[in-house]
This record gives structure tokens, C-alpha cells and sequence, in this order.
């Protein structure tokens, strides 16, 4: 734990000769990248979910083109096919 804590506090502190205004902006590119990261995964998790809704709400579509034409050819080659 306390290692970790203090691995947050040296990539918060200034690097050794690093001018005050190139330490700001390194900690704003961090969070930056850090925020355009997270936003992407969240693009990512909402376009999954509405592909998942979108399946979802898809499915009496397949279930009735499976009973109405799958099942209806299946039993006629069945019924049709030659008895041995």
C-alpha cells in the first residue's frame, strides 16, 4: 500500500530541473489522456449495449422466420425424402 501511495506522489512531483510551467503541462497531459481514455471505453461500452439491445429486440424477427419458413421446408424435405 504505501508503496503504491508513494509511486502517486512521485509522478505528481516535478522531475529533478523541471521548470514549473513544464510540470504543469506534463500533469495536464496525464489527466488528459487519462479522460480521452476513459470517454473511449465508455463509446465502446454504450455502442455494445445498444448493439446487445438491438440483437435483443431482433429476435422475434428470427423466431418468426424460422417458423415460418425453416420449419415448414424442413418437414416437407422430411415428409418428401425417400423411405429406405
Amino acid at each position: 500500500m504505501y508503496m503504491m501511495e508513494s509511486a502517486k506522489l512521485k509522478s505528481v512531483l516535478p522531475k529533478k530541473g523541471q521548470s514549473d510551467m513544464d510540470h504543469i503541462q506534463d500533469c495536464l497531459r496525464s489527466s488528459a489522456m487519462f479522460y480521452s481514455m476513459s470517454l473511449i471505453s465508455l463509446l465502446f461500452l454504450v455502442a455494445f449495449v445498444l448493439l446487445a439491445a438491438g440483437l435483443l429486440a431482433s429476435l422475434p424477427t428470427f423466431f418468426n422466420f424460422g417458423v415460418s419458413i425453416v420449419v415448414p421446408s424442413v418437414a416437407l424435405a422430411v415428409l418428401t425424402s425417400p423411405r429406405v
